[in-house]
């Protein structure tokens, strides 16, 4: 999901769900130190995204349209669920809100050969990386929804 530098800012302010898995020591890609120093404006605001990151904004929503058909129901995007604490938020790839439920979109092996994939489960199943149940987990907790689905697409291989 691409951030305005105005939701960027935002982000700033609250630990939101992709931060997580960097402070559960499971993000290979940040550490629980960089949040802080992130949350704390000890680092500049990155606004420029890699190419990475910047494919996997661009799958997202077909991956979340492809799951709302699966799933037989009607997508609602650009929501974002603060928890009452006012510090806990989660911006959600995709809400179906007949279902109570959200949609996680993810995306791997675009550009990056190295990864090869084992930490998820055959398709169809409920095997997802820990990193990614983390930040599930966690939005599940800013929404109060009911269940989430992941979807993922593995490519470039």
């Amino acid at each position: 999901m691409s951030f305005s530098l105005e939701e960027l800012k935002q982000r700033r302010l609250t630990l939101n769900s992709s931060d997580v898995p960097a402070i559960l020591n499971c993000d290979p890609y940040r550490t629980a130190y960089r949040v802080w120093l992130e949350k704390t404006n000890k680092v500049p605001l990155e606004t420029e995204q890699s190419l990475a990151a910047r494919l996997g904004s661009m799958y997202e929503r077909p991956l979340c349209d492809y799951l709302a058909e699966l799933l037989e129901t009607t997508p609602e995007y650009g929501r974002v669920s603060l928890h009452e604490n006012g510090i806990f938020r989660a911006s959600h790839d995709v809400v179906f809100p007949d279902l109570n439920a959200f949609g996680e979109a993810k995306t791997f092996g675009q550009i990056n050969p190295r990864y090869d994939g084992s930490a998820w489960g055959a398709d169809e199943s409920d095997e997802v990386p820990f990193k990614v149940m983390a930040q599930v987990q966690f939005a599940l907790l800013c929404s109060g929804l009911e269940s989430a689905h992941v979807i993922a697409h593995w490519g470039g291989h």
